[in-house]
């Protein structure tokens, strides 16, 4: 049979077809990782939202409880809460917890007295209502908005 080069079929890609195909890869993999982080940062803000409720909740129950015999309250800072016991916070006091906030998180507007909530012995109920805006460090525009009522109860808007 004589040798035909039309009938040899081509095998393998070229050189084109793989940068074409490196190239969509490249350009799927940057839209899947920017959303991905756009959407792990959302997460960190809504999980620093409920863990502010939580440390709220937890300095209400403790002043309830009647823990040491004393009030607890929240002093919050740009990038911190503290938990402390007594009728009014006090910088480097025995007793006070810090809390850090998540870095990628941060409090950008704090509507108490003082920059602090303090809870009422017997009632739970709130020294002062107020509020605190969380947001993410990096997009002012995406918050959460924290609120603490007369009756001591924390809510999340």
């Amino acid at each position: 049979m004589p040798f035909n080069p039309a009938i040899i079929s081509r095998r393998g890609f070229t050189v084109f077809e793989i940068v074409i195909a490196v190239a969509i890869i490249a350009i799927v993999a940057t839209i899947i990782l920017g959303q991905a982080g756009v959407f792990r940062r959302q997460a960190a803000l809504a999980g620093e939202a409920e863990r502010l409720l939580t440390i709220l909740e937890r300095a209400r129950t403790e002043t309830l409880a009647s823990k040491d015999s004393l009030n607890y309250g929240v002093y919050f800072e740009a990038g911190a809460v503290t938990i402390f016991s007594g009728s009014a916070y006090m910088a480097g006091a025995d007793g006070n917890e810090v809390i850090s906030l998540d870095s990628s998180v941060e409090i950008i507007a704090i509507d108490f007295t003082g920059n602090q909530v303090v809870f009422e012995r017997l009632t739970g109920a709130a020294s002062n209502s107020g509020s605190i805006t969380l947001a993410l460090a990096v997009d002012n525009t995406k918050i959460k908005q924290i609120a603490v009522g007369a009756f001591g109860i924390g809510s999340l808007r």
